[in-house]
């Protein structure tokens, strides 16, 4: 019973050890196929898509894409890289091309050596199927336009830029299709955005693309100087223009309140001399019983001017 057991244990082993050898044959076997099947040379139809290079700078290309179909000879492993890693060919436009009313011909026989060089060592061409290929194209016109400089920029309370921001440089040239280029008035900046600015801005900024054209700069300089400013509030006397001499003219009230946004570095060195508020006698209309008043001077550096009353009441004396 015991001798039973052990020569059905063996028996058992031996037809393990038979069904490991016959998958790892066939698995070998498998693999010895495939090797010799992909190494044996094919004539093969292929697509390849086109990358234009060395185009003139003239010109711009429509935007689709292009495919160029060749019959070659190569073997199964190189088809397959073909099929799904190499799938480009990049054709040149600097010559072998003719451009006519907008529509650009390439002679793709005249390519051949082109082509071929960016194959795998040893693949041949036997046909160009793709004799010619033809494509859209537009002719580039230049123009010089401002930059716009998009900014979404909040001060620190009490802080505001001196001037506005100077942009350097404030106008490029914009390369690109005549349609396009016509309508084109500015160019933008990216969105520069800043909160709680407290310092001096000066920082190189990325011109926004627009598709189809190209600038000759691509980005811009942008500076402003940001100062501690303060509210300083100012009593300025009303002057009275074009006034005969043998008038008098009496306002109510003779004087503005004006207050104004003033860096502390000029607080104290601007006063009620740097203001000049006007009213104008000629246009004085017995239909209304007040003036208007106008700001007729004011230093640079102020910011926020704002002044009460904007009208007054008159009496007249002859």
């Amino acid at each position: 019973m015991i001798k039973l057991r052990i020569d059905q244990k063996i028996l058992k082993f031996f037809k393990t050890i038979n069904s490991s050898f016959f998958i790892i044959f066939l698995i070998i076997s498998c693999f010895f196929w495939i090797v010799t099947k992909f190494s044996n040379t094919y004539k093969i139809k292929n697509d390849f898509y086109i990358n234009w290079i060395n185009i003139p700078e003239t010109i711009v290309l429509d935007d689709q894409q292009k495919k160029i179909s060749i019959l070659l000879s190569a073997s199964g492993f190189e088809i397959l890289l073909y099929k799904f890693f190499k799938d480009n060919i990049d054709l040149s436009l600097d010559k072998d091309v003719t451009y006519n009313n907008n529509i650009a011909q390439v002679n793709i026989n005249k390519k051949m050596y082109e082509i071929e060089n960016q194959l795998f060592e040893n693949n041949k061409i036997e046909d160009l199927i793709s004799k010619q290929i033809s494509f859209k194209y537009s002719i580039l016109s230049r123009k010089k336009v401002p930059v716009f400089f998009d900014e979404n920029i909040s001060f620190r309370p009490g802080y505001l830029n001196e001037d506005e921001f100077n942009i350097i440089p404030d106008s490029i040239i914009v390369i690109g299709p005549m349609h396009i280029i016509d309508t084109l008035k500015r160019v933008k900046t990216i969105l520069y955005k800043k909160n709680d600015v407290y310092r001096s801005i000066n920082e190189e900024i990325e011109l926004l693309k627009l598709e189809n054209l190209f600038y000759n700069k691509n980005q811009v300089k942008i500076s402003s100087i940001v100062k501690k400013y303060s509210e300083k509030e100012f009593k300025i006397p009303i002057r009275i223009l074009n006034l005969p001499d043998s008038i008098k003219l009496k306002l109510f009230p003779n004087y503005v309140t004006l207050k104004a946004i003033i860096s502390l570095d000029n607080y104290n060195n601007i006063t009620n001399d740097d203001f000049i508020i006007t009213t104008n006698y000629k246009l004085l209309n017995s239909n209304f019983s007040n003036l208007s008043l106008l700001l007729a001077k004011y230093p640079k550096d102020v910011k926020n001017i704002n002044w009460y009353p904007k009208t007054v009441n008159y009496l007249i004396r002859k």
